[in-house]
């Protein structure tokens, strides 16, 4: 906080959160919709005898949802970027501070709500193209597990936005709840995503 570097710098923080956060987020999926799209590409084509997905056409949902987050961020960080402030909570007899809470405060919430729509728009054709290629075996597609990850990570916001909304007001709880929930969005992605392909592969190796 402001005691160990300076308030410019606790600013700095706040603002790479967001960053760090979206972008990560950004990269994962459009991760998935380049594969999904790639399967569904091939597989919903049967007039044709033969198909070629190219690397452009795998990377161009990839490019474009990470560019328009970059854009978004580059936005809200130049025009109202977070800013750290300390809020005195009370003081005593002498009028000295006693307790105070310090926080990244949003000056205005546009941005931050117009690139969450932006992510749930991306999360929305993620939806769509798993839908599409829900008869799909698991060779093929890991329909059935980027569809479990999707509903663990949408259950962790709707239980989790409530509870950080609730801890507004204690600085640690609030802290430890968004940890938490990026978290558990981390570890879902990685664990119904990634370790079905490494059992997957062990089991083609192994004959």
């Amino acid at each position: 906080d402001d005691e160990i570097i300076s308030i410019s710098g606790c600013s700095i923080a706040c603002m790479a959160t967001p960053w760090l956060f979206f972008i990560g987020f950004s990269i994962s999926f459009s991760s998935l919709i380049a594969k999904t799209r790639r399967i569904n590409s091939i597989f919903h084509n049967p007039r044709l005898p033969r198909m070629q997905v190219s690397i452009y056409d795998e990377i161009n949902p990839m490019f474009i949802w990470t560019m328009l987050n970059i854009m978004f961020l580059g936005a809200w960080t130049i025009v109202t970027p977070l800013q750290w402030i300390r809020r005195t909570i009370s003081r005593d007899s002498f009028d000295r501070v006693i307790v105070s809470h310090g926080r990244c405060f949003d000056q205005n919430r546009i941005p931050s709500v117009l690139i969450s729509l932006l992510n749930i728009c991306g999360l929305s054709f993620v939806l769509h193209q798993v839908y599409l290629a829900r008869h799909m075996k698991t060779r093929f597609s890991e329909v059935n597990y980027i569809t479990t990850a999707l509903i663990g990570m949408l259950l962790v916001i709707l239980l989790g936005a409530p509870m950080i909304a609730m801890a507004h007001d204690n600085p640690q709880a609030k802290y430890f709840m968004q940890v938490t929930s990026v978290f558990e969005v981390c570890v879902m992605l990685l664990l119904f995503i990634f370790v079905p392909k490494v059992i997957f592969h062990r089991q083609i190796v192994k004959g």
